[in-house]
């Protein structure tokens, strides 16, 4: 179950307070685009239960493995149910 739109909001508004995402949000060459692909962070995490940090650390330690989650989520969105 999706967490109230208040809820998602707050989340995605403290993103950028974060070290990691805001100084990749602060550096983006669009600001259109920097806040287009941070919505699509936020709706990532809040769909596989991680917070940025984790994504970041999960990378770290295993870029396929960041690349197959992300993938996964991307089929069962656009599956038909």
């Amino acid at each position: 179950m999706a967490p109230p739109p208040s809820i998602a909001i707050a989340h995605r508004q403290s993103l950028p307070a974060s070290r990691e995402v805001g100084s990749w949000f602060k550096d983006h060459a669009s600001l259109a685009t920097a806040r287009m692909q941070l919505d699509l962070l936020e709706l990532l995490c809040r769909r596989i239960g991680k917070e940025p940090r984790e994504l970041i650390a999960s990378a770290r330690r295993s870029p396929r493995r960041l690349q197959d989650v992300v993938q996964e989520n991307l089929r069962r969105q656009l599956t038909p149910s």
